[in-house]
């Protein structure tokens, strides 16, 4: 009961006043008399608001100029991502602070083959965890590694 403080009347929450369309962060009829209260406004936001992101691990392949050494198979960059690998690579491409110098200077491609079957993953702190384990994996097969 103590809940019930009155934020905005029934008319002012709708598009236009004198219709029934409900505003859109809404979702639902007011209830209590027709004022929205605390927890039916917190209630529609949750609703409206985006669905949790899906976090994903993505692999790019690196030119062999960025090794002092040769190297039988081509460096990798690991990272994950709650975008998706194409969006993440063109942001490391594109440079600036969200871009891994690695991957920025010398990525060439993704690595659609190598990222097949991992993921998707419900938080980031499982992505990260997944991340190193990736980047561990394809160590012992010999690949030079750089992630983070």
């Amino acid at each position: 009961m103590g809940k019930a403080l009155i934020l905005l009347p029934v008319r002012e929450a709708r598009n236009a006043p004198g219709t029934d369309r409900v505003h859109p962060y809404v979702g639902h009829r007011p209830v209590n008399g027709g004022s929205l209260t605390v927890d039916n406004l917190a209630m529609a936001w949750r609703r409206a608001k985006s669905p949790r992101p899906v976090y994903s691990i993505y692999i790019i392949e690196l030119s062999r100029d960025c090794m002092r050494r040769p190297c039988a198979f081509a460096p990798l960059y690991v990272g994950q991502t709650a975008h998706t690998p194409e969006h993440r690579f063109e942001q490391h491409k594109a440079g600036g602070m969200l871009a891994a110098s690695k991957a920025h200077k010398f990525g060439t491609r993704l690595r659609y083959d190598l990222m097949k079957g991992i993921g998707p993953f419900r938080n980031r702190k499982e992505a990260e965890a997944a991340e190193k384990a990736v980047a561990a994996a394809l160590e012992r097969r010999g690949h030079r590694v750089f992630y983070g």
